[in-house]
């Protein structure tokens, strides 16, 4: 992973998105237009130095590296905030 820890609502657009199959109903799910959605998709690729969705013309899919990214987030998302 290149730079800082990507962004929480970065990952969270990436888990709906995973759920949906689509990263205009992960939009809605995130209270985000669909091109500001696109656009954090496309900023977390380039944080984690790796593609991680396959746009396909009726559905999004996760890449093997989006599935591995979207497994850890979910784990991260679960644990408990350490402060």
């Amino acid at each position: 992973m290149q730079g800082d820890f990507p962004n929480i609502r970065h990952m969270r657009i990436l888990l709906e998105t995973a759920r949906t199959g689509s990263v205009s109903k992960a939009a809605v799910l995130c209270h985000l237009s669909q091109p500001a959605a696109t656009q954090a998709s496309s900023r977390l690729e380039a944080e984690i130095g790796a593609g991680i969705l396959v746009r396909k013309r009726k559905r999004d899919a996760l890449t093997v590296c989006g599935r591995i990214f979207a497994e850890r987030a979910a784990k991260a998302r679960a644990q408990p905030e350490v402060r």
